[in-house]
């Protein structure tokens, strides 16, 4: 918007030329925002909050039967491993892993 005029049409085209003909998908939208100033950061962090989905990271170490392949690998996929260790037929994971990949393996948390 730093490059734009002062007035309500200019970040009106700039939005436009932002999204170009084509109309986005509803729900999106355009916002001006001040590298110079900070003016209408804000409202950009707000927008930003509410339209991704928040998934906290937490650190947790778990503990798998070996055979359970698909959950050591869902792991792998979806966090950050930080340490594996296989001892018997078990395997320890320790990882940074999301809040939504911590529910569905909580039976395997160990303290």
């Amino acid at each position: 918007m730093d490059l734009v005029g002062d007035s309500e049409e200019g970040s009106e085209s700039l939005a436009q030329r932002i999204l170009g003909e084509v109309r986005a998908p509803a729900g999106w939208q355009a916002l001006t925002v001040s590298a110079r100033t900070g003016v209408g950061f804000a409202e950009l962090l707000t927008v930003i909050d509410h339209e991704l989905p928040l998934d906290p990271v937490s650190h947790a170490k778990f503990r798998f039967p070996a055979s359970e392949g698909s959950l050591i690998h869902l792991l792998h996929e979806r966090a950050k491993v930080l340490a594996s260790r296989y001892e018997g037929d078990c395997c320890e994971i320790e990882a940074e892993v999301p809040e939504s990949v911590k529910r569905r393996l909580t039976r395997y948390i160990v303290e």
